[in-house]
């Protein structure tokens, strides 16, 4: 098993996302308490919902990578960055 060492939740959208230690992230349905997706990742820094009109994504920043993944679909997108990156507030 691997630690939880970031968490995101979504009380909108009633869900919750687990970044463990060893990269991976189970996002939940909160409501039905059912996986919805495993996603692996890699260094996680921090994750975060994003819901805007139609678009409903989970991003998660890496030390030179920003991840998102379609909450509906699963679909994987990413993009390499020029410094580090955090979605601290």
């Amino acid at each position: 098993h691997s630690h939880v060492l970031v968490l995101a939740v979504s009380p909108f959208l009633g869900l919750i996302a687990a970044g463990e230690a060893n990269g991976r992230v189970t996002l939940w349905d909160a409501e039905v308490e059912t996986v919805l997706h495993r996603f692996e990742g890699g260094a996680l820094r921090s994750l975060h919902f994003l819901a805007a009109g139609e678009i409903h994504c989970l991003l998660c920043a890496e030390s030179m990578r920003l991840i998102s993944w379609d909450i509906d679909t699963g679909q994987f997108r990413s993009r390499n960055l020029r410094r580090s990156a955090s979605c601290s507030s």
